[in-house]
């Protein structure tokens, strides 16, 4: 079953606003996760609860060393990071092509800030129509940027 533009359209930009929602966390995210890898380097690796995560029967040999199993902890965290951070530096990519245009502020009220709508048009100050209006229209920036030529097509 092919899905119509209008549905594709609607699934590209709550996927933006999924990016959006996502990007303070993500920086807390990677903050804490660094946190982690210090911690399994400071810590008795029997008393750091991040030990309780890894099952060492799926790894050869089953018997492994305390020092290897920090280390295998800490490289599976710096994976995480990297994950975490190509998704950060996309977000703030995009973030910086928009940063110009003149109701950018929405983006940072209405997506870092958690305002709803109605506190975005008070606090830009414009009424609602402008506000949701020009969200739209930077949400259809961002999905370009994030999907290129296939989100162009959905006009």
């Amino acid at each position: 079953m092919k899905m119509s533009k209008s549905k594709k359209k609607k699934y590209y930009q709550q996927k933006v606003e999924k990016y959006l929602y996502s990007y303070p966390a993500l920086k807390i995210n990677i903050q804490l996760k660094k946190e982690d890898i210090l911690n399994l380097e400071r810590e008795q690796l029997e008393t750091c609860p991040a030990v309780h995560m890894v099952n060492t029967n799926d790894y050869r040999p089953s018997h492994l060393t305390v020092e290897d199993k920090r280390k295998l902890l800490a490289d599976n965290i710096r994976v995480s990071i990297c994950y975490d951070e190509i998704l950060l530096n996309r977000i703030e990519r995009a973030l910086n092509y928009i940063r110009h245009e003149r109701y950018y502020k929405i983006i940072q009220l209405r997506y870092f800030d958690n305002m709803n709508m109605q506190e975005v048009a008070s606090e830009i100050p414009c009424d609602i129509k402008t506000a949701y209006s020009n969200k739209d229209k930077l949400l259809d920036k961002l999905m370009i940027i994030f999907f290129g030529a296939e989100a162009l097509e959905l006009d």
